[in-house]
């Protein structure tokens, strides 16, 4: 009677319907019998016959989806009604059925009822298609849906409360049929986090458990998107379960994929044992399977290791992954196989809390395609989740965030926004960007508002540093006064500077930085004192540190108490293929306790190969305390006869040679810092050697401030005299003659024979 019902609005009399429906009923089961002898064929022929259908029916999809004209489309309607009358076929009714969906979704929701009698017909005359139990599921669905928000002028009683039970069951028809549809029902399943609508992932969780608990049902298909829909809105339990039945029931082309998704999930329930599936299924080179790891591994992936990964195969691939997961292990000096875990828990996080909206409808949704993330969870799969975060709710600014990442040297700070689209965060470099824009072209007769809408923004620029201050010292200042225009322009020049550099690490490296339950504060320094003489003598560096006593607990041995340490040094070569690791354990030892402003101080000299490296530390004094240093650029050069060779720059101020603790001796050199008071002259000391003795030598400094409106501050040519082949160069600068902020020096030694060498460091100048 329903179909009836659904016809009857759109033929002139009910009679015309009962007697076309008469008329057609013979036809119908006649040609529901060949179809069912064509599906019911086997082999390449239902493949065949279905790919023509489902591809015949998305293109018309696409064009329906393409306008929102309700003239059109029901004009459009018309005529296929007319068609249907003449020659009722799957094809017909299945096109019906999209076109009613759509004339729903733009407003129509009576026509949900029409689209759903369609499908119902189409699979009456096709039960073995599972284009036309899909549409049946989704309209459905969308016909509960309208009935319960009272849209559609039925008595809740007559659709609602079987509407997700219908919706459901034809889901599960479509999905036992075809594989492919029961990936669609996985993408209808996370539409549900667009939309706000839970109710879609119930439905097809549940379509796809009761399509899986069939006996018949052996493919791999079913059970991969059951498992990734109970991953996501179900039971990780269960989810293992699915994917270790598709495993049982897979063939070679689904099996590599099967091995990832178990290995993913074991995972995601914090258990050890994923690198063996993880490895495994790597081996398999089948479209898929390429592209599900290739999609993993891309989210963090430089341009050239995603280059070398797509020319790897088999057994390549997994050697390629392997390393690729073990030198970032090694590079925050974790244990194997920690990175890849951590790596997946942080997909599943931000897939789950920071998708873009799409607007693909769920015949397109993909597994591939089902989710992308905002700059928010670009960042999250990177480096993990902020530290700390801050936001501001006020007019004239839109939706914000303010992120901040506790790094060694400056911390990294990010800002977001959401513009057009409130579920959409993008990075900016500044955060003045979030500021709503001043309008400068108002007419003359609109100065009043042009002044209310500057007051309005200056406001909310207080506003937004206020509320940033729990990030980072840089925005306790005190709001910059109107008349300083200077003043406003280089805070405005800093912070560009400042985002500009934590929007480049943030989307260009990745980071899980070791977290300790109190940082023990350590000042240190790593400089190459002595060039590679030959392969067989190599470079020695050094390591200083300083550890504040306060942060350390001494052990008691005999009249002494010893403070025990552990350093552990990791140099990579620029492209991650060498790496070259040393780990040492260093007690000090004192008379007494050391106080509040004493340190224990030490040096450790190690012999390193020739080679420009990415050095990186870790200090750590137990279980629970620890600091991580990191990374920087060495290079540990080696001479030969027409060259200059060089450690590095050294730079020692008063505040450092003045500080002494116990378990120091005096001759130990002073500790090179990255930041100095304006206050106090540094020295600058370069060593320098060659295997060729030089007649004179020149020295030159450049002193340079980064960021925009920097530039060269110093340019400082020294003459030195004489014979020789090795020697310290040193510099005193006067940093009252520049301002605070970020500086590049630059030193450079050329000999009378036109040999040169050139070294530089970062250096910060702080307000004393």
């Amino acid at each position: 009677m329903r179909l009836l019902l659904a016809h009857d609005g759109r033929m002139t009399a009910m009679t015309i319907l009962f007697s076309r429906t008469l008329f057609l009923k013979v036809r119908r089961r006649a040609l529901a019998v060949s179809l069912v002898a064509l599906f019911s064929s086997g082999g390449v022929q239902v493949s065949a016959a279905q790919d023509r259908v489902v591809a015949s029916l998305l293109a018309f999809q696409d064009s329906v989806e393409r306008t929102d004209n309700f003239g059109a489309l029901h004009k459009l309607e018309k005529t296929l009604i007319g068609v249907a009358a003449d020659q009722s076929t799957p094809d017909v009714h299945l096109k019906l059925g999209l076109l009613a969906l759509r004339i729903g979704e733009l407003g129509d929701a009576g026509h949900y009822d029409d689209a759903a009698s369609e499908f119902q017909w189409a699979t009456e005359l096709a039960p073995l298609s599972p284009v036309g139990w899909f549409g049946l599921g989704m309209a459905e669905y969308a016909l509960g849906q309208a009935v319960s928000s009272g849209r559609v002028g039925v008595p809740t009683g007559l659709m609602t409360y079987a509407s997700a039970k219908r919706s459901a069951s034809a889901f599960a028809r479509a999905a036992a049929l075809d594989r492919r549809f029961a990936d669609r029902l996985y993408g209808f399943a996370i539409q549900s986090r667009y939309l706000n609508d839970p109710g879609r992932a119930k439905v097809a969780l549940g379509a796809l458990r009761s399509a899986a608990a069939s006996p018949d049902i052996r493919g791999a298909g079913l059970h991969l998107a059951l498992g990734r829909t109970e991953r996501e809105f179900g039971d990780l339990g269960q989810a293992l379960r699915a994917f270790d039945r598709s495993l049982a029931s897979s063939g070679l082309t689904e099996r590599g994929l099967a091995l990832l998704e178990i290995a993913r999930t074991r995972f995601l329930l914090g258990r050890q044992d994923g690198l063996g599936p993880y490895f495994d299924g790597a081996r398999f080179n089948d479209s898929l399977s390429v592209e599900a790891y290739r999609e993993d591994v891309e989210t963090i992936a430089s341009p050239a290791e995603l280059a070398r990964f797509d020319r790897t195969r088999g057994e390549s691939r997994v050697a390629f992954l392997k390393r690729f997961w073990e030198s970032r292990d090694a590079a925050e000096f974790r244990q194997a196989g920690e990175r890849v875990q951590e790596h997946y828990r942080r997909l599943y996080l931000a897939r789950r809390t920071y998708p873009v909206r799409r607007s693909i409808p769920a015949w397109r949704l993909r597994v591939a395609s089902a989710v992308q993330l905002d700059d928010r969870g670009r960042v999250v799969v990177r480096h993990g989740l902020p530290d700390d975060r801050a936001s501001l709710e006020t007019i004239g600014i839109e939706p914000n965030e303010s992120w901040r990442y506790t790094r060694p040297g400056q911390d990294m700070i990010l800002h977001f926004v959401a513009r057009q689209d409130p579920q959409n965060f993008r990075l900016v470099e500044s955060l003045f960007d979030l500021v709503e824009a001043p309008n400068v072209t108002l007419p003359s007769k609109a100065n009043a508002e042009s002044e209310t809408s500057s007051f309005r923004q200056r406001r909310n620029t207080d506003a937004l540093l206020r509320s940033r201050s729990s990030l980072t010292s840089f925005y306790r200042r005190s709001p910059t006064p109107k008349n300083d225009r200077k003043a406003e322009l280089d805070l405005r020049t800093r912070d560009r500077h400042r985002g500009r550099a934590s929007v480049q690490e943030a989307l260009t490296t990745d980071s899980f930085c070791r977290r300790f339950q109190w940082d023990l504060r350590v000042q240190a320094d790593v400089a190459v004192i002595r060039a590679a003489q030959t392969r067989s003598r190599p470079g020695e560096l050094r390591v200083a540190f300083a550890v504040p006593g306060e942060t350390m607990e001494p052990v008691p041995d005999r009249q002494m108490l010893r403070y025990p340490l552990r350093l552990r040094l990791l140099l990579t070569t620029l492209d991650g293929a060498q790496t070259v690791s040393r780990d040492t354990a260093i007690t000090i030892s004192t008379p007494r306790l050391l106080t509040r402003d004493q340190f224990a101080r030490g040096e450790v000299f190690w012999s390193v190969p020739a080679g420009r490296y990415v050095a990186r530390m870790l200090f750590e004094h137990g279980t629970r305390a620890g600091t991580v240093f990191g990374p920087r650029v060495l290079e540990v050069s080696r001479p030969v006869a027409d060259s200059l060779s060089a450690g590095d720059i050294r730079i020692a101020g008063r505040a450092v040679l003045s500080r002494r603790g116990e378990g120091e001796a005096d001759s130990l050199p002073p500790l090179s810092l990255e930041s100095y008071s304006r206050s106090e002259p540094i020295e600058l000391s370069l060593p320098v050697e060659a295997i060729e003795p030089w007649h004179d030598l020149v020295s030159q400094v450049v002193v340079i401030q980064r960021g925009e409106g920097g530039g060269v501050k110093l340019n400082q040519t020294v003459a030195l005299p004489g014979v020789g082949q090795r020697s310290i160069i040193q510099h005193t600068l006067d940093t009252r003659r520049f301002e605070p902020g970020l500086y590049s020096v630059e030193m450079t030694v050329t000999s009378g024979d036109g040999r040169l060498v050139r070294r530089w460091r970062d250096l910060t100048l702080t307000i004393p």
